[in-house]
């Protein structure tokens, strides 16, 4: 067990998903930009993962806001924040976190200007997932979206049409070349009894 300011394993942790999320932002808009070669599938799933990363790390931010807040609402916390930290993530949460800083007013004696920095992280943290959420959630980017599965489901069924319309020609082709036989069929029909009649008649 190591001892660690709980802030700054949340902060490490929520690094983590924020670099996650922006290459999954950076493949997503990547997508949008390649109609050509994208599937839906992984459209579908990369947008799906960017609002889901973006979600978690709007929790864990209001997790460390909370706990901001209780350390700048009683003038008691002015120190450092310390806890045992297991090496885990799973065994360590914001919770246990909060309920010990709650608990335990006295021991934890933080500067202002700590608590600052840490607002000022959680602030910019904040902005970072609401300018990506925005792209994503934009008429524009949706539109683009939009047209992207639409242009993708429109490629899908212009190849599924593809061998139809080839038969489709070639159906033409051979009504045209029937027509033009049965015109010439009648054609001669007409031009036969007339030939018939006049040699009869002479």
């Amino acid at each position: 067990m190591s001892v660690e300011d709980p802030f700054f394993v949340v902060k490490g942790e929520v690094q983590k998903a924020v670099n996650t999320a922006r290459g999954l932002y950076q493949r997503w808009c990547e997508l949008l930009q390649d109609t050509q070669t994208v599937s839906k599938e992984e459209y579908d799933w990369t947008t799906n993962e960017l609002r889901n990363s973006l979600r978690s790390i709007e929790w864990d931010l209001e997790d460390l806001d909370e706990t901001i807040d209780i350390l700048q609402q009683n003038c008691l916390y002015r120190g450092l924040l310390a806890v045992s930290v297991c090496s885990s993530r799973s065994l360590f949460t914001l919770n246990y976190c909060k309920r010990i800083v709650e608990s335990n007013p006295r021991k934890f004696k933080i500067e202002t200007n700590e608590l600052q920095e840490r607002k000022a992280f959680v602030v910019k943290t904040r902005h970072t997932v609401k300018e990506m959420k925005d792209h994503i959630s934009s008429p524009s980017a949706v539109a683009f979206g939009e047209r992207t599965r639409q242009s993708l489901l429109g490629g899908t069924e212009r190849q599924q049409h593809q061998p139809m319309d080839r038969y489709k020609r070639l159906d033409q082709e051979l009504e045209n070349t029937n027509s033009l036989y049965i015109e010439e069929q009648q054609a001669q029909q007409r031009v036969s009894p007339q030939t018939g009649d006049t040699h009869s008649g002479s």
